[in-house]
């Protein structure tokens, strides 16, 4: 969505039409991360799933002031339009990232203890 958004940097209608598909995109993400947060507490902290789901809202926090750092260093930097390519390259790391998680995880389960 990022990368659709610079390469339309010149078209107001195209903006204003991507910039709403990507705040909704965003907001319906968000139960779904809570929830799964919640549900991994449940195997990893039983006790504490309102720690896990404050500690999930504190992550979203500190993405916000994240994005604002990067952003407003690569508007000063390269400009308006350096804004979606940075956030893209932000989010494919975050996909790498998550990707890697979850084949530690996977093979954390398949091990046999010896």
């Amino acid at each position: 969505m990022l990368l659709a958004i610079w390469a339309s940097a010149q078209s107001l209608p195209l903006m204003v039409l991507l910039t709403g598909l990507l705040g909704a995109l965003t907001y319906v993400a968000v139960p779904a991360l809570q929830a799964r947060v919640i549900e991994l507490s449940h195997t990893h902290a039983p006790q504490a799933p309102a720690v896990a789901a404050g500690l999930n809202i504190a992550g979203f926090n500190g993405g916000i002031a994240l994005g604002s750092l990067l952003g407003g260093a690569s508007l000063e930097a390269m400009g308006l339009t350096s804004t979606a390519w940075v956030g893209a390259i932000v989010v494919g790391l975050g996909i790498v990232w998550m990707l890697w998680q979850m084949r530690e995880n996977r093979a954390e389960r398949t091990e046999v203890p010896g």
